[in-house]
C-alpha cells in the first residue's frame, strides 16, 4: 500500500484514493457489467501500448548510450523489458480465463498495479539516469515521456486512474528534476510541463467520462434493442412459419405429382404385366409387359374378354366362378394359371387379383398383375427330377471314388515295390555271403581230405538256418503287400519293429541311424500292414532326404505314446526340412518334389489313417521334417 499512499499526498482527493480507503481490498466504483467492460477495454488496448514502451525503451537506451551509464542503461532495458513480458502475461492470463464481471475488480486492480510499476520504471530514468551535462539529451527525455503521456490517453482512459497511476511516477520526476536548475528556461520548460499534465489529466477525464457516458447508454438501451430484436424474431419466425407452410403445401403436392408419375412409370416399365378390367371382366388397361407376355398389342387387348384373348379353351368353364368371387371379394387375389399367348403357345403366369371399389363399397373391376414363371416351373420340374435322382448319382460317385482309391492304393504299393526289392537284395546279401562261405568250406574240406560225416552235417545245419533266414524275409515282405481286409486290434510297438527290421540294412548301408526308444505296448484298432505302409512311407521319404542334402551322420527318429485316449507316432529326422511355401501341400495328390516321384505315397498315409479315424500332420522341427500320427486307441485285448 506504498505507492497509494505516495499518490494520496500528491492528489489526496481523487476518487481512487477516497475509494481505497473506504475499501481496504480497493472494489471499484463501477456497475459489474459497465465495469467489466471497462476492464475488457483496458486490456483490449494493452498489447498497443506494450510494443510502444518497448520501441521507446529501445530508443531511449539507443540514445542514451555513452551519455550516462551503460550498466544502468541495460539494467533500466532489460527492467522494462521484463516488465512488458510480465503484463503480456497477464493479458493472456486475463483472455485465457475469460473472466466474468464479479471478477472484474480483481482484473482491474492488477491491471493498474502493472500500470504503476510501468510509471515508476519510466521515472526512473529521471532520477538514476537523468542526463545532466546534455541539454538535448534532456530534451529528448522529455520529449520521450510527453510523447508516452499523450499515447497513455488513448491506452489507459477506460479506467482514469490509471492514466494517473501512470504519468505521476513517469512525468513528475522530470519536471521535479528541471525545476531543481533554476535556470529560466528550465523553470519555463517545467511550468509547460506541469500545464502539460493537466491537460492531459483533464483530456483523459472527458474521454473516460465520454467512454462511460458511451458505455451507459448502450447498457441503458440494450433492452429497448432486445425488445425490438424479439419483436423483429418473432415476426420473422410467423413469416416463417408461412413459408414453410406454404413450402409444405408446395412439397406435399409435388410429392402427390411425383408420386403419380412414379406410380406411372412403374406402370409401364415394371416387368410384370398390369392389367385393369371392367366389372363385365373386359380389359381397360393393357401395359407394355403386357404386350411382351401374351403378345397382343394395347389396341388388340382394349375391350376384349378374358375368355377370348388369354384364356385356353378348356379353362374357360371355371372363369366364371373365379370372377364371381372376386367380384365378392371372397377369394381368387392368387393364383397360378395357364394361360396363352398370342401365337398359341401355353404358359404359366402367378395372378395377384385386387377388386377395385368405389365410394359406395361396390365393385366396379379388378387390377391384375401377373408374372411369367413358364421358366421357374420347368426349373423346379427339372430340380425335382434331379432330387429325385441325386441319391443314385451319388451313390455312383462314391463307387467311383472307391474305385479311384483302390487305384491309387495300388499305385502307391507298386510304388512302393521297388523300395522293397532293393530292402530284400539288402537282406540277403550277408546271408548269401554266408551261404557262400559254406560251400567254400565244404569244397575245401573235401580238397584236403577233411569232409567227413560231422563237417557235413554242420555245414548242412547252417546252410539250412541261413536258407530258413531268407525264407523268413521273404514271408515278411510278402506280409507287407497283402492287405487287410478287416478292422483288427494290433500292437503299435510290434508294427514299429516289423517296419524297420524291413528296411534296416537299407539304411546301414546309406550309414542312416534309425532311432527310438522300447515303445510300450500301445493297442490300437485299424488296419496293421496298412500302418506299416505310412510308417516305411516316412521312414523312406526321411532316408532320400538326408541322402539328397548330403546330410552326414544322418538319423531318423520313431516316437509312440499316448495322449487323450489316442495313440501318437513321432517320426522326425535331419534331412533339413519341407520349405514353408509346399509345407501344405504336401498332402495333395500326385505332388511331389522328387525327380522320379509318383506324389501319391503321403496322400495315401493321409487316406489310410482317416479310415482308421485318424489324421497326420506335418511341421519343421530344428533339423528337419516331424510328421505326427495321431490313431484312436482301444481296450487291451490279448493279440
Amino acid at each position: 500500500m506504498l505507492y497509494p499512499a505516495i499518490i494520496g499526498a500528491v492528489y489526496p482527493k481523487h476518487p481512487f484514493i477516497v475509494n481505497m480507503a473506504a475499501n481496504p481490498k480497493g472494489s471499484l466504483p463501477f456497475s459489474a457489467e459497465l465495469n467489466a467492460e471497462l476492464v475488457r477495454l483496458s486490456y483490449t488496448q494493452l498489447p498497443v501500448a506494450l510494443l510502444g514502451t518497448v520501441i521507446n525503451a529501445l530508443f531511449v537506451g539507443y540514445a542514451f548510450w555513452g551519455e550516462v551509464s551503460s550498466p544502468r542503461i541495460v539494467a533500466w532495458v532489460v527492467s522494462i523489458y521484463l516488465l512488458s513480458m510480465g503484463r503480456y502475461l497477464l493479458l493472456l492470463r486475463y483472455r485465457k480465463s475469460d473472466p466474468n464481471p464479479d471478477a472484474a475488480e480483481i482484473w482491474a486492480r492488477r491491471f493498474l498495479w502493472s500500470v504503476a510499476f510501468s510509471g515508476l520504471t519510466w521515472g526512473a530514468l529521471s532520477v538514476g539516469l537523468f542526463p545532466s551535462h546534455s541539454q538535448a539529451h534532456q530534451m529528448l527525455l522529455g520529449f520521450v515521456l510527453g510523447g508516452m503521456a499523450g499515447g497513455a490517453l488513448a491506452t489507459l482512459t477506460a479506467l482514469p486512474r490509471a492514466y494517473l497511476l501512470y504519468i505521476l511516477p513517469a512525468v513528475v520526476p522530470f519536471v521535479v528534476r528541471i525545476l531543481f536548475f533554476g535556470d529560466g528556461l528550465y523553470v519555463s520548460m517545467g511550468i509547460m510541463a506541469i500545464i502539460f499534465l493537466a491537460l492531459m489529466w483533464v483530456g483523459s477525464n472527458r474521454i473516460h467520462a465520454t467512454l462511460r457516458e458511451s458505455l451507459r447508454l448502450r447498457f441503458e438501451n440494450r433492452q429497448l434493442v432486445d425488445d425490438l430484436n424479439s419483436a423483429k424474431n418473432g415476426l420473422e419466425a410467423t413469416n416463417r412459419q408461412l413459408q414453410d407452410e406454404i413450402m409444405e403445401r408446395r412439397s406435399a403436392e409435388e410429392t402427390v405429382r411425383q408420386s403419380q408419375q412414379r406410380l406411372a412409370l412403374h406402370v409401364q416399365q415394371t416387368p410384370l404385366a398390369a392389367i385393369e378390367w371392367n366389372a363385365d371382366f373386359r380389359v381397360i388397361f393393357w401395359n407394355p409387359a403386357a404386350e411382351q407376355i401374351f403378345g397382343f398389342s394395347r389396341d388388340e387387348a382394349m375391350g376384349r374378354h378374358a375368355s377370348e384373348l388369354i384364356l385356353p379353351g378348356y379353362a374357360r368353364a371355371d372363369l366364371e366362378q373365379v370372377w364371381q368371387e372376386l367380384l365378392a371379394q371372397q377369394g381368387g387375389t392368387r393364383s397360378t394359371n395357364t394361360n396363352t399367348t398370342k401365337d398359341g403357345r401355353l404358359i404359366t403366369c402367378e395372378w395377384y387379383n385386387t377388386p377395385l371399389i368405389d365410394e359406395t363399397q361396390r365393385v366396379i373391376g379388378v387390377a391384375s398383375l401377373a408374372q411369367d414363371i413358364t421358366d421357374r416351373v420347368e426349373a423346379e420340374r427339372a430340380l425335382k427330377d434331379l432330387n429325385d435322382t441325386l441319391e443314385q448319382r451319388i451313390a455312383d460317385a462314391l463307387a467311383k471314388n472307391r474305385e479311384k482309391d483302390l487305384i491309387l492304393i495300388q499305385q502307391s504299393r507298386l510304388a512302393a515295390m521297388g523300395e522293397m526289392v532293393g530292402n530284400i537284395a539288402h537282406q540277403w546279401r550277408q546271408p548269401l555271403n554266408a551261404l557262400a562261405l559254406v560251400l567254400a568250406n565244404i569244397k575245401d574240406a573235401f580238397q584236403f581230405k577233411e569232409l567227413d560225416e560231422a563237417f557235413l552235417d554242420d555245414a548242412t545245419r547252417d546252410g539250412r538256418r541261413l536258407i530258413d533266414q531268407m525264407s523268413g524275409t521273404i514271408d515278411d515282405f510278402r506280409n507287407f503287400f497283402r492287405p487287410n481286409r478287416e478292422i483288427s486290434l494290433f500292437n503299435a510297438s510290434k508294427v514299429v519293429d516289423d517296419s524297420v527290421s524291413l528296411i534296416q540294412s537299407s539304411f546301414d548301408h546309406q550309414k542312416i541311424e534309425i532311432r527310438y526308444e522300447t515303445i510300450p505296448e500301445i493297442k490300437v484298432e485299424g488296419y496293421p500292414n496298412e500302418l506299416s505302409q505310412v510308417l516305411l512311407n516316412l521312414l523312406s521319404n526321411a532316408k532320400e532326404a538326408i541322402r539328397q542334402n548330403g546330410v552326414a551322420n544322418g538319423w531318423v527318429a520313431i516316437k509312440a505314446f499316448t495322449r487323450s485316449g489316442q495313440c501318437v507316432f513321432e517320426v522326425s529326422d535331419n534331412g533339413g526340412g519341407i520349405p514353408d511355401g509346399i509345407l501344405q501341400k504336401v498332402f495333395d495328390p500326385y505332388f511331389t518334389t522328387k525327380t522320379t516321384g509318383s506324389g501319391i505315397g503321403l496322400y495315401m498315409s493321409k487316406m489310410i489313417l482317416e479310415n482308421m479315424g485318424g489324421t497326420i500332420h506335418v511341421k519343421n522341427g530344428p533339423a528337419g521334417a516331424v510328421f505326427t500320427l495321431v490313431i484312436p486307441l482301444t481296450a487291451k485285448l490279448p493279440l
